[in-house]
C-alpha cells in the first residue's frame, strides 16, 4: 500500500511540476534580450572616395546631364503633341 502511495505522489508531482517548468522555460526564452553593441573601429575611407572628382568623372557627369536634358525636352514635345 505504501509503495502504491509513493508511485501516485511521484506521478502527481510530475504532472504538477511539468507544466510549471515548461512555462518557466518558455517565459525565460520569450523575454526581450537587449543585444550589446560590438565595439568596432571605423575603417578609414579609401582615397578614391575622399579625392576630388577626377576629370573623367566630371566629363561623364556632364554627358549624363546633357542626355537627361535632351530626354526631358523630347518627353515634353511628345506630351504637347499628344495633347493637341
Amino acid at each position: 500500500m505504501l509503495g502504491n502511495l509513493r508511485a501516485r505522489s511521484r506521478s502527481a508531482t510530475r504532472l504538477w511540476l511539468a507544466p510549471i517548468l515548461f512555462a518557466a522555460i518558455l517565459s525565460g526564452c520569450a523575454t526581450g534580450q537587449t543585444p550589446q553593441p560590438l565595439p568596432c573601429e571605423q575603417a578609414p575611407l579609401p582615397r578614391t572616395l575622399t579625392a576630388p572628382s577626377s576629370p573623367d568623372a566630371e566629363s561623364y557627369s556632364q554627358k549624363v546631364r546633357t542626355w537627361s536634358e535632351q530626354a526631358e525636352s523630347w518627353l515634353r514635345k511628345v506630351q504637347d503633341f499628344s495633347q493637341e
